[in-house]
């Protein structure tokens, strides 16, 4: 049998709350684990404590923490990363080209390896 995991909502994005705060606050896209510990130095909070083990108070503190460095999360971070990919595809770069043809972009190679990448490459 599967355990159920409860969840905390951080920003309107539910996170588990039996993790330590600074993987927690991880699952939040946009956040990666050295700035979560980052958040958490900064409102003083300890990163390895759980987050089912924070205060309501501490809790809206983190919220606060991310709103305040004006961090994009969620949908803006994945919309903004979005129209980062379509700016380089619309200018014509290499990078660009190499994501509309939906090959590798960071100079891996491609003859024995990326064929999960090349599979739904429309030609």
């Amino acid at each position: 049998m599967k355990k159920e995991s409860k969840l905390i909502s951080v920003c309107g994005e539910d996170v588990p709350s039996e993790k330590a705060a600074f993987i927690a606050i991880s699952y939040i896209k946009g956040i990666g684990s050295s700035l979560a510990r980052k958040l958490l130095k900064l409102k003083k909070l300890d990163p390895e404590k759980r987050l089912s083990e924070y205060s309501f108070e501490e809790l809206t503190a983190i919220e606060s923490a991310i709103r305040s460095e004006k961090i994009l999360i969620g949908k803006e971070y994945l919309r903004d990363k979005d129209e980062d990919i379509s700016r380089l595809e619309r200018i014509g770069s290499y990078v660009g080209l190499r994501h509309k043809q939906k090959l590798p972009v960071r100079g891996q190679r491609t003859h024995s390896n990326s064929s999960t990448r090349r599979k739904f490459k429309i030609q």
